[in-house]
Order: C-alpha cells, then sequence, then structure tokens
C-alpha cells in the first residue's frame, strides 16, 4: 500500500513537470491519479475554452469575403428576376396588342386622339401624327406632354388605347402595373422635368412605341419581317438611339434592351443605338409596315 502511495506521489511530480509537453499530458496524469485515489475522472475538451481574439477575427474576416462573393451574384440575380418580369409585361402588351388590332381593322394602339395633329396635305389628303411615344397605353401621366398641341392642351382626359385591353373598367388614373418596367429609375429626361421622378412617374408608361420609322410609297416599302421590326422599347434605347449613343439599359448590360417586335415576340436584344438597324432588329420599317400611324 506504501508502495503505491510512492508511486502515486512520483506520478503527480511527474506530471507537474512535463508540463511543456502540453496540457493534453498534464490532464491524463491527472486523471490517472484521480483514478488511483478513487475520485470521479473528469475530461476537458477544446470546447471548455473560450475563442481568441485572433479566432474571432479569421471568423469574421471570412465572412466578410463571403458576403463580398456573393452579393454581386445575388444583385445579378435579383436584376435578372425584374427582367424576366419585364419581357412578361412586354408579352401580356403583345397579347393586348393583338386583341386590338382584332378590333380596329389591323391597326396598332398609337394615341388617344387627344395626343395626336392632323394635317391636310395640299391635295386635300389628311394624315395624323402623335404628340408622344408613350401616351398609347398605361395611366395619366404627371407630365403634361403637350408640346405641339394646339387645341388639346393640358391634362390628359381621354383613356389611352390599349390601357382598356388589359384594365377593364381602368380609368385614367388606375396603377397599371404591365406599363411598368420593374426596373424602371429616373432618366436625365424624366429627372430634369420632375427631379427624382422615373419614367413610368413622368409618362405613365415605361415602354416607347418605335418613333423612328419613315413612311413610304406602298411600292417603295420594304419587306422586312415582322419578327424583326421593333414596336414597343424600353425607354432608354429610344433616348439612346434619339440621341445617337449607345449606353447600359435598364437591366444593367450595355446597350442590351427588351424589345416587343411586331410578330408581338418578345426578347432582350443587343443593338446598337447609334444605327437604324441591326442583323436581329429594325426599327425603320415600322411605319411602313403598319401603313402610318392611326388612333
Amino acid at each position: 500500500m506504501k508502495c503505491a502511495r510512492r508511486n502515486l506521489g512520483e506520478l503527480r511530480r511527474v506530471g507537474a513537470s512535463v508540463t511543456f509537453l502540453g496540457g493534453g499530458w498534464v490532464r491524463a496524469l491527472a486523471g490517472l491519479a484521480a483514478a488511483e485515489e478513487g475520485m470521479p475522472r473528469t475530461y476537458h475538451t477544446r470546447s471548455d475554452r473560450a475563442f481568441t481574439l485572433i479566432e474571432l477575427l479569421v471568423v469574421v474576416s471570412i465572412i466578410i469575403i463571403l458576403i463580398a462573393i456573393l452579393l454581386p451574384s445575388l444583385g445579378r440575380a435579383r436584376e435578372q428576376a425584374r427582367e424576366a418580369l419585364c419581357l412578361s409585361n412586354l408579352k401580356q402588351l403583345g397579347i393586348g396588342t393583338t386583341l386590338y388590332q382584332a378590333d380596329h381593322e389591323d391597326r396598332l394602339p398609337v394615341s388617344p386622339l387627344e395626343k395626336m395633329v392632323f394635317h391636310t396635305d395640299p391635295n386635300g389628303k389628311e394624315t395624323a401624327s402623335v404628340l408622344t411615344t408613350c401616351h398609347w397605353g398605361g395611366r395619366r401621366a404627371a407630365y403634361l406632354h403637350d408640346e405641339g398641341a394646339v387645341d388639346n392642351k393640358g391634362p390628359e382626359t381621354e383613356k389611352r388605347p390599349l390601357t382598356s385591353y388589359l384594365y377593364k373598367g381602368a380609368d385614367l388614373d388606375t396603377p397599371t402595373p404591365v406599363f411598368r418596367c420593374p426596373s424602371d429609375t429616373p432618366l436625365p429626361w424624366s429627372n430634369g422635368l420632375i427631379p427624382g421622378a422615373n419614367i413610368y412617374t413622368t409618362c405613365g408608361n415605361s415602354y416607347y412605341i418605335n418613333f423612328f420609322g419613315e413612311s413610304k410609297e406602298p411600292a417603295a416599302r420594304p419587306a422586312s419581317s415582322p419578327a424583326k421590326v421593333v414596336l414597343y422599347i424600353e425607354a432608354p434605347m429610344y433616348f439612346d438611339m434619339a440621341g445617337g449613343v449607345q449606353g447600359n439599359g435598364w437591366h444593367g448590360r450595355f446597350s442590351t434592351h427588351n424589345i416587343m417586335f411586331l410578330d408581338m415576340h418578345a426578347a432582350a436584344t443587343r443593338a446598337d443605338t447609334r444605327e437604324r438597324s441591326g442583323q436581329y432588329w429594325t426599327v425603320t420599317d415600322f411605319l411602313d409596315v403598319n401603313h402610318g400611324f392611326y388612333p
């Protein structure tokens, strides 16, 4: 018995003298000593101690790096979802336009009469032109759009021609989300008229009708496929074409815009807005195919 106690004392002294070998050895020897004395054995694990400051900083740094990597991807994913919703809007507008054409001898809904100007040529033939590119559908605009008007200055009083085909019973101020691009943000033109206002607020419609065609005699009309002829475009494409420049569209891609074509299909299309046509699109044939504008 005395021998066993001497051995136990030796183990304790050895355990105290080898702390430089690591806490694991010390705990093991202490556990052995406790077992010899009949005491409960206690185990200690790494989880029993708190994180050091360095370990916490490493974890925080890793989290920050992951966020920096993931945020751009999440932003792109959100914008892709908005772009898909915008294309869905245009497809619905195409369906409504088809219904309108069925009721109006295949004519297109370009404007209410109050936003049109009628002319009579020297031969007595009456023609019409529209004052704006956005009054074919949507809700009443915050901006008057009456430049060039003679008798119809002031706020809108007539419903826009396509609106009732998508929103039955709508009045002039009924919200019309199908006519609003989810990525519609203020452009220099709208911000200059109404600070902070986007195109939908300023015009009542995020989408503009193709306004770049040139009327020609029937014999000279080109024979472009309706699948290439641009009908409705997002506002940034209109302003880029009007200025003869290229820029990012609402969905963040350079010179790429959502377009509704005359065959009523919609697609995101890369278009050099310094030109009037490309491999898959053209604006110059629109009036020719439509035989001029009609209310």
